[in-house]
């Protein structure tokens, strides 16, 4: 009789679990906000947490004065206020996050010229994720992917300050087309971000972590990819770039160069070293390209790719998760 009592509350908890009666556990961020010195590369940290899914956080009022950051007092005014947030069940896993305000110029206390174009940006910041369940870290190009359709969010008011410190590095808040997008291999992207300018904010909303950069919508929104670039960019070496997204679901892309001329090898493998397929078997010019992988016929887990030439070989490693 016993049993069947516990087959009976057994069975009620998932139904309530299944028809949204219980609510399940929320994933925590613990997060840490940083500015990173110039020169001495030297991280001051402004603030720290931890909040939960469907809740956010704010860049505190602080006073840099007496430090070595006190010249970038300006452009942290300009963004005290911002909320930092996360949409309900837009995670797997509890997370810890590293937020890095970094290239910074010392003099003028304004951010300096980034990318492959040496665009001008109003605000720039990476942002590294450990998963705290499978310990898997995340950083540069090696995107942390969010729960679709869910994302995070960033939200800088349009404060008097704000809009000082746009006056003082030659950004228009009223009629100049504000953006952001991703930072990948030195080029911008706009894909999986969305732009938020209203009259209060200035912000995004992003589909995965990586690095952002937000500044005019002529220079941001001016997206290159491999395909097409120019056919005089000859890189000067011969190199294998991290595939974008990574972690992928179910198709990724992978750009390499070749300096010159010359037989080019590009192939993917399981863990266990056994050849999945062959993306590129060919002679190639010298040259940027970028290959599109699928792997909606294969088994999450860790793959590698690699590129040949000839002489030389480069191995990276990505990861299909369904």
């Amino acid at each position: 009789m016993r049993n069947i009592f516990t087959l009976v509350k057994v069975i009620i908890i998932l139904t309530l679990f299944s028809e949204g009666f219980v609510e399940t556990p929320q994933n925590i961020i613990s997060y840490r906000l940083f500015i990173t010195h110039p020169t001495t590369h030297q991280k001051h940290l402004l603030t720290e947490g931890k909040i939960k899914e469907g809740e956010f956080f704010i860049f505190p009022k602080i006073k840099l004065e007496n430090t070595k950051f006190s010249n970038f007092q300006k452009f942290y005014d300009a963004v005290t206020g911002s909320k930092f947030g996360f949409d309900d069940n837009a995670l797997e896993h509890n997370i810890e996050i590293e937020i890095n305000l970094t290239n910074l110029d010392q003099t003028t206390g304004a951010f300096n010229k980034i990318g492959k174009a040496e665009d001008e940006v109003l605000i720039y910041f990476e942002i590294s994720v450990l998963d705290q369940t499978t310990n898997l870290f995340y950083e540069g190009d090696n995107s942390y992917y969010f729960k679709s359709p869910n994302s995070a969010y960033f939200l800088i008011p349009k404060s008097a300050d704000f809009k000082s410190y746009c006056k003082q590095t030659g950004f228009n808040t009223s009629g100049e087309d504000l953006l952001f997008g991703y930072l990948i291999n030195d080029y911008w992207n706009t894909d999986e971000i969305k732009t938020i300018d209203t009259e209060e904010y200035f912000g995004f909303r992003a589909s995965h972590f990586s690095r952002f950069g937000g500044g005019r919508g002529n220079s941001i929104g001016n997206v290159t990819s491999a395909d097409d670039k120019s056919e005089n960019e000859i890189p000067t070496k011969f190199y294998l770039s991290q595939n974008y997204p990574n972690p992928f679901n179910p198709q990724t892309k992978i750009e390499f160069g070749i300096e010159e001329k010359s037989e080019v090898q590009l192939k993917v493998y399981n863990i266990l070293g056994i050849e999945v397929v062959t993306l590129v078997d060919d002679q190639l010019n010298a040259g940027v390209y970028e290959v599109s992988f699928d792997g909606t016929k294969m088994t999450s887990g860790i793959y590698l790719y690699e590129l040949q030439n000839g002489s030389e070989t480069i191995i990276k490693k990505m990861t299909l998760i369904k």
